[in-house]
Parts: structure tokens; C-alpha cells; sequence
């Protein structure tokens, strides 16, 4: 008879166990799926930043190509 409750208190034990391994899984389901979405958010903006940086670089570079043409033309006016 011992040998029979000793085996309902193990089977209880495992079934409170199971039970609480499904919600813990369950609880880092959810939270991998936001960490998913935050992921992906984040890509998201960081191929925009690219994209912004890339369109601030083209266009410093176009302003310092003024200056340079500009500068070169007040000494090239003070040269003569």
C-alpha cells in the first residue's frame, strides 16, 4: 500500500510539474514572440537611418562640392 501512495504523490508531482512547464512555456512563447517584433522594428528603422544617412552624405558632399567650385573661384578673381 505505501508503494502506492508513494506513486500517486510522484504522479501528482509530475502532473504539477507539467503543468507548470506549459506555462512557462507558454509565458517565453509570448515573450519571444515580442522580442520578434522589437526585432523587426528595429531592422526596420535601422534601414531607414541607412537609408537618411546615405541621402546626408550625398547631399554634404554635393555642399562641399559648391564650396570648393566657390573658393576656387574667389582665387582664381583675386589670382587676376
Amino acid at each position: 500500500m505505501d508503494a502506492l501512495v508513494v506513486l500517486e504523490n510522484k504522479i501528482s508531482e509530475l502532473i504539477e510539474l507539467v503543468s507548470k512547464l506549459k506555462k512557462e512555456n507558454a509565458a517565453l512563447s509570448a515573450d519571444k514572440e515580442q522580442l520578434c517584433e522589437q526585432l523587426a522594428m528595429m531592422e526596420s528603422f535601422k534601414a531607414r537611418d541607412r537609408e537618411s544617412l546615405s541621402q546626408e552624405k550625398e547631399l554634404t558632399k554635393l555642399a562641399v562640392d559648391a564650396l570648393i567650385k566657390n573658393i576656387e573661384s574667389l582665387v582664381e578673381g583675386v589670382a587676376d
